[in-house]
């Protein structure tokens, strides 16, 4: 099973007056492989005393190209454009070649959209310039 982003976080969380330590693992896959992941996670969570949830309302955007190590502001870029658009980020996640935000599911396909158009006129400037030089 491929899980194409995942990230880790470690915190304090208050309970019964005093805090305790708390670890959260994040992680997407692709929705087919939900029921198969349910299976695996129920069991190991029940027998490591664990607790699991499934997030139907977070969808993932991802800005990928070797040109990203290059061409430092892209995920800036990313993230102003998508705030522009009023759309928040829960969690992000990168390399050096890679940008992925979480965000609600149901802005995906305005967030795809809105990625396509901020970067494809960058690109379209890019390219005029070089044509002149």
């Amino acid at each position: 099973m491929s899980t194409p982003l995942m990230i880790e976080a470690q915190g304090l969380c208050k309970q019964f007056g005093s805090f305790l330590a708390v670890r959260n693992v994040t992680f997407s896959i692709p929705r087919a492989d939900l029921p198969l992941m349910t299976d695996t996670i129920e069991g190991l969570c029940r027998e490591l005393g664990l607790h699991w949830r499934v997030d139907d309302a977070a969808g993932k955007v991802s800005l990928i190209g070797a040109g990203m190590k290059s061409h430092p502001g892209v995920a800036a870029r990313m993230f102003q454009t998508l705030a522009e658009h009023g759309i928040n980020v829960r969690m992000i996640a990168t390399s050096p070649i890679k940008v992925s935000c979480v965000i609600a599911r149901e802005r995906v396909p305005e967030a795809v959209q809105a990625l396509h158009d901020a970067f494809e006129a960058e690109l379209d400037l890019a390219q005029s310039g070089a044509a002149h030089a």
